[in-house]
């Protein structure tokens, strides 16, 4: 197994009915300069 793979899976152990392989959650961050700039977008 490689060093990616051991640090992505590293201490993750599945209890009954969850998943065999740890799964992937992809998210992002955003920055913003100012509140109303936030405001603007919703």
């Amino acid at each position: 197994m490689k060093d990616e793979t051991k640090c992505l899976h590293a201490g993750y152990t599945p209890k009954n009915g969850e998943p065999r392989v740890l799964p992937i959650v992809q998210s992002t961050t955003y920055v913003y300069d100012s509140a109303a700039e936030v405001a603007d977008i919703a």
